[in-house]
């Protein structure tokens, strides 16, 4: 068991092998309810979605309906100004078109019979920008606010976007795309499960002797965790069900070089939707997958959060295909101490089950990691039907899910 003495203040960072505890960690008042519900009154149901299961989150004291892709936040109740008790809410969905890519809806405000409903704001994507602010009726604007002309006439004339591919911090390519583009050009290029990917990807993904892009690792990140909110809120009657998140590389590769101010800030725009519960995810989801990119390697950090008996410990398991020693994976964990800033005692565990027999091959890997996985979350049957653990199957599987159809 190795001590990190140095990693954050006020927070002791125990490394793990053989699953025992050598101090005891303190009591933890459990911070959240979870309740399943398949039962469903259609009178009762504040989420548009009224025909689907339902699962009831308490996390400070602020209740959380979800459903599949929406979550409603019951914030609290006040009088309005007729002097009418109403409640207010906050609402986040996202719907996702043919290709997986999201399209984010946030509200906060009244609401009335899961639709919007008196004095409510609603914004751009998943932003805190203001697209109108107003009264509701029945799920419409009653009034339309003007909006600023200017910006309206700012939008017919676009600058050229400017799409930059990122790799470990290092810009590796440049385009510009515009109505003067070759048009060639942009038909080597779509978007899928909110990435951009090109021929090159998929010739990546044919060849051997490759190295992944973020491109094909953050799609597949994108892709498992669809994938397990589907399975999660369809499968309620499977208890080995865990709910998992997996979030991209692009995260962490924005991060690396930046203040923990800043880090924090990343993160939390990126989860925008879990501002009013202070971003305590681990409440929300049994185990959060990060993939890292440090030093154009690949590899996959899993943090949870477990409860024994009274208490809850924190867990961190990092897989890597290569072995490294616990010195080089140290900005990456104080980087996850900044994130959840509720950490004291961490087990650190290192996973090596798998090692890469070349250079090139931490990419696949990382994807095969992500893959064990998920199927981890789901019934045993399905599992036993995934039997090619090799860098060939899930090339494979990730050309067939990445090519343009």
């Amino acid at each position: 068991m190795i001590y990190f003495h140095q990693l954050y203040q006020q927070c002791l960072l125990i490394c793990q092998w053989c699953g025992r505890l050598k101090k005891k960690p303190k009591i933890q008042k459990q911070s959240f309810e979870l309740i399943v519900n398949n039962n469903i009154n259609p009178q009762n149901n504040n989420c548009p979605n009224s025909n689907e299961k339902y699962i009831f989150y308490l996390i400070n004291n602020i209740k959380i309906k979800a459903t599949q892709n929406e979550l409603l936040f019951h914030l609290n109740n006040h009088q309005n100004q007729e002097s009418q008790k109403v409640e207010q809410f906050f609402h986040y969905k996202v719907k996702y078109d043919q290709d997986y890519n999201p399209k984010f809806y946030f509200y906060e405000g009244e609401m009335k019979n899961s639709d919007r409903h008196g004095y409510g704001i609603s914004y751009y994507g998943k932003s805190e920008e203001i697209e109108y602010e107003g009264i509701w009726f029945n799920g419409q604007k009653e009034q339309i606010k003007i909006f600023d002309q200017k910006r309206i006439q700012d939008s017919k004339f676009q600058i050229q976007k400017k799409i930059k591919i990122m790799e470990n911090g290092v810009l590796i390519n440049n385009l510009f795309k515009g109505t003067n583009q070759n048009q060639t050009s942009t038909k080597q290029i779509w978007i899928k499960f909110n990435q951009q990917i090109s021929y090159l990807d998929l010739r990546i993904l044919q060849q051997p002797q490759t190295y992944f892009t973020s491109n094909i690792i953050d799609a597949y990140a994108s892709y498992l965790t669809i994938k397990n909110e589907q399975e999660f809120f369809q499968g309620f009657n499977q208890i080995n069900i865990k709910r998992k998140l997996f979030l991209p590389s692009s995260l962490f590769t924005n991060m690396w070089q930046n203040n923990e101010y800043i880090q924090k800030r990343i993160f939390q725009n990126y989860l925008l939707e879990y501002k009013y519960i202070d971003y305590q995810i681990l409440d929300i989801y049994q185990s959060i997958y990060f993939v890292i990119n440090q030093e154009f390697h690949w590899y996959l950090v899993k943090i949870m959060k477990e409860k024994v008996i009274n208490e809850y410990i924190y867990k961190i398991e990092i897989f890597d295909s290569i072995i490294h020693y616990d010195w080089y994976y140290k900005r990456m964990i104080k980087i996850l101490f900044t994130l959840f800033s509720n950490l004291k005692q961490v087990y650190v565990n290192y996973n090596f089950n798998y090692l890469q027999k070349n250079t090139y091959d931490c990419g696949p890997w990382t994807c095969l990691n992500m893959k064990l996985e998920y199927l981890e979350s789901i019934s045993i049957q399905k599992k036993c039907q995934y039997n090619d653990i090799n860098v060939e199957s899930i090339k494979l599987e990730l050309f067939n899910l990445l090519k343009n159809t």
